[in-house]
């Protein structure tokens, strides 16, 4: 970069690689690799893949323990995240329903990449499979043509998984959205709004309330909150993430079922 201030780089500028990684090294690592499995099985054909591995294991070695690492990680992820909000909240169980959707999502993607990297491969395999037990002759003409045939429609194939992947997700959307809109306090007749016609100097008013997103819990979200503002009053809400700040503004749109107090707006 210092260079590249200074001049336009040429070829002499540009850093070359280490001796062990130019090509020709890997080319004389490879015959002499080569050689070693002819001298032990001179009899056999010496295995190309088996050479390759035999010259980079270590590099392959590496690349698949990070690929486990990442693997493991976006697997994993969603789960330890959901158990670290569970303990959070004081909650010691997973929540069965979303534990179960976060278990069919991750076999459904693991089906969809299975399905994604083998499926040319089966789809030739079932092909050349079918024409050898009916017994139809494969010449150069009607192979090639398949050949030219199925790389047309590699693609579309190729595209199924993250076709089905797309649908899932958006019948886990719809199932969400339904479920939020039919949640009871969405629903008009839950709103617990009140109009304190005495107290007219007041636009909102809550008194000694308790509130909480499920109606039944024995554990308010936010307890025993007292709050007035005047008409025209700018009144700034701070706190910590988790703190409340959006359940107080829902429970003054009457979107959050009032346990106990009154909340009134003028």
């Amino acid at each position: 970069m210092k260079k590249g201030r200074e001049k336009t780089l040429v070829d002499e500028d540009i850093p070359k690689l280490r001796e062990a990684d130019q090509a020709e090294s890997c080319y004389l690592l490879f015959l002499e690799q080569l050689n070693k499995q002819k001298q032990k099985e001179p009899s056999s054909q010496p295995s190309i893949l088996r050479t390759i591995i035999v010259c980079h294991w270590k590099e392959i070695l590496m690349s698949g323990f990070f690929a486990l690492l990442k693997i493991l990680t976006l697997s994993a992820g969603p789960v330890f995240l959901n158990a670290f909000i569970l303990v959070a909240e004081g909650k010691e169980s997973f929540k069965k329903v979303e534990y179960k959707w976060l278990s069919a999502v991750q076999l459904r993607k693991a089906y969809n990449g299975f399905l994604f990297w083998s499926s040319p491969v089966l789809v030739s395999a079932a092909t050349f499979g079918a024409c050898y037990f009916l017994k139809v002759p494969l010449h150069a003409n009607n192979v090639f043509t398949f050949e030219a045939t199925l790389r047309l429609v590699q693609d579309p194939v190729i595209s199924i998984p993250d076709i089905i992947g797309v649908v899932i997700q958006a019948k886990v959307a719809f199932e969400r959205i339904l479920k939020f809109l039919e949640a009871p306090e969405l629903q008009s007749e839950n709103v617990r709004r009140k109009t304190n016609m005495e107290s007219v100097n007041d636009a909102i008013v809550i008194k000694s309330a308790n509130f909480s997103w499920e109606e039944n819990s024995s554990k308010p979200t936010l307890k025993n909150i007292n709050l007035e503002i005047r008409p025209g009053e700018k009144v700034a809400i701070c706190g910590e993430v988790g703190s409340g700040k959006s359940t107080l503004l829902a429970a003054i749109l009457g979107e959050v079922p009032t346990i106990q107090g009154t909340v009134s707006s003028n």
